[in-house]
């Protein structure tokens, strides 16, 4: 949804049967952050404009899926997209990223991302606006993209992330599934050129 779409979800609420019930907000200790993936992704939309509400709250989310220290080693893929995605499920609500939150995100970076093959459409979507920031020294990404079935989607996303001056060391493990493929992939990825991703 939209900001607007949001907006009037909201209000219409009193309407319905039913209420929604909050236990705990996100700046009391008993607010858990994993669990209420969806409620924070529906604020972040909503709150689009308040910079200082979603810097406090992306502040939270940092620190409780520990984003900062994305413990995966840069070849390893055999674990599941986890918690410390979730900031970038929550980026993907947004249009632009207000300059307050980027400055968060920028001094609380990991030293590198992994987007995984069972990463939802989200997590790339969020990774993309990730490259929009100004990472000093860029951002180092992994991306496995072996089980994508979407080759448009996935070729889209590869050159978007060739494009982007904040991402360092990058690999990206593709597994096409014919020669046709293969030579769209050598093409899209502009393998071999100087814009090409490094490995």
């Amino acid at each position: 949804m939209d900001q607007e779409e949001r907006m009037n979800w909201m209000q219409h609420l009193r309407y319905a049967d039913y209420s929604i019930e909050i236990e705990g907000l996100a700046i009391d200790d008993y607010f858990e952050v994993e669990q209420n993936e969806p409620i924070l992704v529906f604020l972040f939309g909503l709150l689009e404009e308040e910079s200082a509400e979603l810097t406090e709250m992306a502040s939270l989310v940092i620190k409780e899926t520990r984003f900062s220290y994305e413990p995966h080693h840069p070849l390893s893929f055999r674990s599941r997209c986890d918690a410390s995605h979730q900031l970038l499920r929550l980026l993907a609500e947004l249009n632009v990223v207000p300059p307050e939150l980027a400055d968060v995100i920028c001094k609380r970076r990991p030293p590198f991302i992994n987007i995984h093959r069972n990463c939802s459409a989200s997590c790339m979507k969020g990774m993309l606006k990730l490259c929009n920031l100004r990472f000093q020294p860029p951002i180092r990404l992994n991306v496995d993209l072996r089980d994508s079935l979407d080759e448009e989607e996935k070729m889209s996303f590869v050159q978007k992330l060739i494009k982007c001056e904040n991402i360092e060391c990058s690999k990206i493990w593709i597994k096409p599934r014919n020669d046709t493929e293969l030579w769209n992939d050598v093409r899209g990825f502009r393998i071999g050129q100087a814009d090409s991703f490094q490995q």
